[in-house]
């Protein structure tokens, strides 16, 4: 109900003066409304508000949007049978990410007018049914798929992505244990997408392979590139004139190999986004000459070029000089052109790196901040990770457009350093998200924070730190109680085994939790499944997924026997998938 404060000033002005219920709003001003909300939010808050908002519904020609991260299984249930499977025709785009909800999957096939679908979390094992159900769509043009396992037929699962026959953008994350054959190359079977992303691990061979389908592409983005031990096939005849874009992320990759590959895709190329990673430093990544030399002969167009580059630093451990000589390299007029002005750092996180990369990077989205805080080109980045802050005081950045915080595992915050200068680097009420990953970070310290970013929705942190208080104290203190009241996290994920009086603590401070992400010891299973469900029924009676962060199947069956035995659920199901038990209610 919150997104519909978010109606603007002109739709505000429709309503009459004389409207005193929602009821009395006219057909039209109630569709606007259900624009600003996911549509099984619509549903569930207004299906059963009387016959004329029953028939608004079911009636309607208006799009439909499906949207469905966190839900009841019971409410799923409604929506399946009164909205989804009737009235499959006006379905427009799905989007979905829980594991378990697979009843869906057979009437995606039915769903004429789908443009874009989204499933993230889908198991393996129904991608390729999935797939097949997709073909005969007419006006399919969008595919987003993140498996929540690894998949085994990798190959398998290409192939029927490229004969889909209208598909324009498409991205892929499907990791594999092991490529046991290479995807072949295209004969005859070319596929129509433009905007490629693959976040999976990809060799050079398959690259090669991959991109033999794609002949129309514009835009490229591989996320995670290696050399593999398979020798490419290169590809003579095709020739990629629309690619303009490229973005490519390496894992140990000699720079020879990445200069034959602009040879042979990139020659169009405007744009390139460029990422690499060794466990020693290569000159040539940093040898100007190399650079300019490949780009004068093989990227012509190149406008705009991002660059970062990470290594060991043993080469040049202590040389801090050494590194300015090679920055310094790129500040010539070739180089500020293509928008590209070379920086370093070192970092810390777990053994000495250092990391080469130009600051006016392209729209860069994610940036981790160290000591000091200094940086200069913020306006794209959204997601900040802090290593350092340091206590004295130094130029600070503003990050105006962060919507996510991470603090790493070495971060010390100096003290009142939250009320005092936090919000100096970011604006905290626009954070949604927030990583808690630092060993030394109390509790206390976390509600803190909470207090002052009240539009978190997903929390994650790695434990739970008590500062010399007990948890009665802790949950009678004035902030305990105010954030109990203001915030609205949903989804809550602790990696390390936790207590039963810290997830007690935890459940009594987030009563708007959908979906619980726990690890706990095997004699504490009990106790605390038994508390979280009984509790789903009084204080957390949005919460409807359980996840607990153990591969062993024994614990399954703890879980389903405690269940059965105490009727603590009625209907729900039950998974291991992926190292973890999923319980969905």
């Amino acid at each position: 109900m919150d997104q519909i404060r978010k109606l603007n000033n002109n739709k505000r002005q429709k309503l009459s003066v004389k409207t005193r219920k929602f009821e009395d709003l006219s057909n039209a001003i109630v569709y606007e409304i259900f624009e600003y909300l996911y549509f099984h939010e619509s549903f569930h808050s207004f299906y059963d508000l009387n016959q004329r908002f029953q028939h608004l519904f079911i009636h309607s020609n208006y799009p439909i949007q499906i949207n469905i991260s966190s839900i009841s299984k019971s409410l799923f249930q409604r929506y399946l049978i009164n909205i989804i499977i009737p009235q499959c025709h006006r379905i427009k785009s799905f989007s979905l990410s829980n594991p378990l909800i697979s009843d869906i999957y057979p009437q995606v096939g039915n769903c004429t007018q789908l443009q874009s679908i989204i499933l993230d979390q889908v198991q393996s094992s129904s991608i390729e049914s999935i797939l097949d159900s997709l073909y005969s769509l007419p006006k399919l043009t969008s595919l987003t798929i993140k498996t929540i396992d690894k998949v085994k037929k990798q190959k398998d699962i290409y192939l029927k992505v490229f004969r889909l026959p209208f598909l324009r953008y498409c991205e892929l994350s499907i990791e594999t244990s092991r490529i046991l054959y290479l995807l072949p190359v295209a004969t005859n079977q070319l596929s129509s997408i433009e905007y490629l992303t693959i976040k999976n691990s990809v060799s050079l061979a398959q690259l090669y392979n991959l991109l033999s389908y794609v002949p129309r592409i514009r835009h490229l983005s591989f996320k995670n590139l290696y050399k593999g031990r398979y020798t490419p096939q290169r590809l003579q005849s095709i020739h990629f004139d629309n690619l303009t874009s490229v973005s490519l992320k390496f894992q140990y990759f000699d720079f020879d190999v990445f200069e034959l590959l602009i040879q042979d895709f990139f020659q169009h190329v405007q744009i390139l986004c460029f990422s690499a990673r060794d466990s020693s430093m290569q000159d040539e990544y940093l040898d100007t000459n190399c650079w300019e030399e490949l780009i004068t002969n093989h990227l012509p167009n190149l406008r705009i070029f991002d660059f970062q580059y990470e290594c060991a630093a043993d080469k040049y451990n202590t040389d801090t000089q050494q590194h300015e000589v090679l920055v310094n390299q790129f500040n010539s007029s070739f180089w500020t052109k293509r928008q590209c002005f070379l920086q370093h750092r070192y970092y810390h996180k777990y053994y000495d790196r250092v990391v080469f990369y130009s600051i006016n990077s392209h729209k860069q989205k994610y940036h981790l901040l160290t000591d000091p805080l200094t940086e200069t080109n913020v306006d794209f980045i959204n997601h900040l990770e802090i290593e350092k802050i340091s206590s004295r005081k130094e130029l600070i950045s503003y990050f105006p457009n962060v919507t996510q915080l991470t603090l790493s595992e070495t971060f010390h915050l100096p003290r009142n350093f939250i009320s005092d200068n936090f919000h100096k680097i970011i604006p905290l009420k626009q954070l949604t998200k927030l990583n808690l990953h630092c060993l030394r970070f109390s509790f206390e310290r976390i509600i803190d924070l909470l207090s002052l970013t009240s539009n978190v929705q997903i929390l994650e942190f790695d434990s739970l730190l008590f500062n010399r208080k007990t948890s009665l104290s802790i949950e009678q203190s004035e902030m305990f109680q105010f954030v109990s009241k203001t915030n609205r996290i949903k989804q809550l994920t602790i990696k390390k085994e936790i207590s039963f009086d810290k997830i007690k603590l935890c459940v009594h401070l987030f009563s708007r939790l959908e979906s619980l992400t726990i690890n706990l010891y095997e004699k504490d299973l009990k106790s605390i499944v038994r508390f979280i469900l009984l509790e789903s029924n009084k204080h957390i009676r949005h919460l409807s997924s359980l996840y607990i962060l153990k591969q062993e199947k024994r614990f399954l069956e703890k879980v389903k026997k405690l269940i059965d035995s105490e009727e603590l659920l009625r209907d729900y199901q039950i998974k291991l998938i992926n190292k973890k038990v999923y319980l969905w209610w």
